[in-house]
């Protein structure tokens, strides 16, 4: 047995109020005239613990009879073998899936789309049921089944176009899951669609639909002498402080046809810099490389056009966003600025006019309390910390700064851990130095996958491995860091721990040539500028980006992390409406409340989207996936047989228990909650019966 509506049968809890009434209803008294009670003796009354239940079967009928009712409103019914399957009307349960895919833009192949979706609307009857369906790699169903289909025509006809590429496997599995409880037998998904051979992959595809269900597809012909821009590729180089750019643009010819002469053009802020011809070969696709420029200040908006006239022409450009990198301030803090020990140091981080720092290097007790105007502090071997630079250095951290820190032999490791103590990843314990080649330490395991790095390839960490250091010092990780790499002894070389906004790296060695080898490797240099970047906590956002790639707000907006600093350390607001600008105009806003939760955009549409925090405007590029302008097609019977089909309700009928229609229908043919009805009604007759006639007999009427 099963329940239409079970949530009813908490009401059953109504049968505790007949049974409280029987323990605590008082016997009428009746008054005895009696000439003395000084030799009677006095009982004590009854308490309602010594009460015991009377009257059984007048209690058994009031708590049958609310039992009843409860069964009755939760609308039982069975689905043993005893009641026959509902049976199957001779109506459809049909789905529509439409393609809305970027694809769908060449041409008039919307048009003939919902051309032919509007015909399947005119074949059904009005006993059948339709959802119509828009995909693309996401799916939108668009009405419930039981739908005016003269307002579902009007629905159609409105339907557009989107920026997304194609996935059919999500779309064939979103109609099969609207099928799952429908009450007919016969079931059909209509995919109209060009059927485009990138958005079906059989490795990938996992599909499978119900056995009864029919794939019937409708193919809009794919048009091939479509050209467009696959890629573009942008290099920043920094020559004499000034920035310039090189790119390379990939352009794709058309599939079928004779070879095309274009041209291809580079603009930047709307003005063409250079123009440069090509000849487009069908399947063949052609590198344009464009001469450097140089980058004005600020944010740029570049583009690469193809002058071709196709029927697809938004894949003719290609945008993407310049915005000069400015160079990452670091603070260097040493002991004394005439040491040797990090010499090497400063020569990596500043090497060559492409380096992406710019570096002030102080000894520690002259540097100023404010710290706010750099990205990354880096200690170098300290002594001890004055306590107004180790308070500063916390509070740096706390908002948002990077940290590195590189301990050795010099180092007061007790007074550094009594200073920095909630900022470091470890506790410093005691410093380990040796004097000959043959007693070194050698580093044993790294965490690969770590940014710091990734980024090296096996023969590059070959060279950590084999790098003796003759100095360290001894640390305990606490347990909120993350040990990043470690000696063969199983000491901590390198930690990380993350304090509030900021990060902080702990260095178990120096980066001299007095502890060890390293800065005699080649892996020295780019070592040393990923544990500075990665401290920084700061990832350089691409030129540009694909549809539906989904965002985090603050990386539409360097300066939006500092409206969040700024928001997190005062109650008040900025007084401003923080908006997100599509390419189509409409703006999506955000609270301060909504900032502070760090939302995500999903940039849906190709083209420019604009952020502004007060006078400071960003805008980021967005691009079509390349693989949606390749409009070869395939066989879409080809497509349909690689789907599987499972018979998940065997039988000729629908049995009932298979869906919320299903067993609504079952409940409906059965109607047992009339019986119970009718049965509570007859034991509350039988009750008024029986309660009068122990009034009766007690009253003696």
């Amino acid at each position: 047995m099963q329940f239409l509506t079970p949530l009813f049968l908490i009401g059953g809890l109504t049968v505790i109020g007949p049974i409280l009434l029987h323990l605590i209803r008082k016997e009428d008294s009746r008054k005895i005239p009696f000439s003395s009670l000084m030799f009677v003796t006095r009982l004590p009354r009854k308490s309602l613990r010594r009460q015991r239940l009377r009257h059984l079967l007048l209690l058994a009928l009031r708590v049958a009879a609310l039992l009843f009712l409860v069964l009755a409103f939760s609308r039982p019914f069975f689905t043993s073998f005893s009641i026959d399957p509902v049976p199957v009307s001779g109506h459809r349960s049909v789905v529509i899936l439409l393609d809305t895919s970027f694809s769908m833009k060449y041409g008039d192949h919307l048009p003939q789309a919902t051309h032919e979706a509007v015909k399947i609307l005119d074949g059904l009857s009005r006993q059948d049921t339709v959802q119509l369906v828009t995909f693309s790699d996401t799916a939108q169903v668009l009405n419930p089944p039981r739908y005016d289909v003269g307002q579902l025509k009007a629905i159609v006809r409105e339907v557009q176009p989107s920026d997304r590429k194609t996935n059919y496997a999500q779309a064939i599995k979103t109609a099969d899951q609207l099928l799952a409880s429908s009450p007919n037998e016969r079931r059909e998904i209509h995919i109209i669609s060009d059927f485009q051979e990138s958005g079906w992959s059989e490795s990938q595809a996992d599909v499978s639909v119900d056995a009864r269900t029919r794939l019937i597809p409708h193919s809009i012909p794919a048009g091939l002498d479509n050209a467009w821009v696959q890629n573009v590729q942008v290099k920043e180089t920094h020559e004499s402080q000034a920035v310039h750019v090189q790119v390379l643009a990939t352009i794709a010819g058309p599939q079928t046809g004779r070879a095309i002469r274009s041209v291809v053009t580079l603009q930047l802020k709307d003005k063409i810099l250079q123009e440069k011809p090509v000849i487009l070969e069908p399947g063949q696709t052609t590198s344009v490389d464009f001469a450097s420029f140089l980058v004005p200040p600020g944010v740029s908006v570049g583009k690469v056009g193809l002058r071709q006239s196709d029927p697809l022409p938004a894949d003719n450009t290609y945008r993407f966003c310049l915005n000069p990198e400015r160079k990452l301030k670091l603070l260097v803090a040493v002991r004394n600025r005439n040491a040797q020990d990090h010499f090497h140091l400063i020569k990596a981080l500043t090497a060559g006019p492409e380096s992406p720092f710019s570096i002030e290097v102080r000894e520690i007790r002259g540097v100023e309390p404010d710290l706010s105007s750099y990205a990354v502090v880096l200690i170098h071997h300290p002594s001890s910390l004055p306590r107004q630079f180790a308070a500063a250095v916390e509070e740096f951290v706390r908002q948002g700064g990077g940290l590195v820190i590189a301990v050795g032999p010099e180092t007061s490791l007790r007074d550094l851990d009594q200073q920095l103590g909630p900022l470091l990843p470890a506790h410093l314990k005691s410093t380990d130095t040796v004097k000959s080649f043959d007693k070194a330490v050698f580093p044993g395991e790294m965490n690969r996958d770590h940014p710091v790095f990734n980024l090296f390839q096996p023969v590059h960490r070959s060279y950590f491995v084999t790098t003796p250091f003759f100095g360290y010092v001894v640390a305990e990780p606490k347990p909120s860091a993350r040990v990043l790499a470690a000696f063969e002894n199983g000491r901590p070389l390198i930690m990380e721990q993350n304090l509030e906004k900021g990060r902080v790296l702990l260095l178990a060695s120096t980066l001299g040539l007095d502890a060890s080898e390293l800065p005699l490797k080649s892996v020295y240099l780019p070592f040393c500028h990923q544990l500075v970047k990665y401290a920084s906590a700061q990832e350089e956002p691409p030129p540009a980006y694909v549809v539906g790639t989904a965002v985090p707000l603050v990386r539409l907006n360097p300066y939006l992390s500092q409206a969040l600093n700024k928001i997190a350390r005062t109650s008040g607001s900025f007084r401003q409406t923080w908006k997100v600008v599509q390419p189509s105009g409409d703006g999506i806003e955000f609270s301060d409340s909504d900032l502070t939760a760090s939302p995500v955009v999903t940039l849906e549409q190709a083209g420019l989207y604009e952020t502004k925090v007060h006078n400071f405007t960003q805008y980021v590029a967005v691009n079509n996936d390349p693989a949606e302008s390749n409009l070869k097609s395939l066989d879409p019977q080809v497509m349909l047989a690689s789907v599987k089909t499972v018979a998940r309700n065997p039988g000729p009928a629908l049995a009932a228990g298979d869906g919320p229609e299903a067993r609504l229908i079952s409940e409906q043919r059965q109607r047992l909650w009339w019986y119970l009805v009718m049965s509570a009604l007859a034991l509350l007759l039988i009750e008024t019966f029986v309660s009068n006639r122990y009034y009766r007999l007690k009253t003696g009427v």
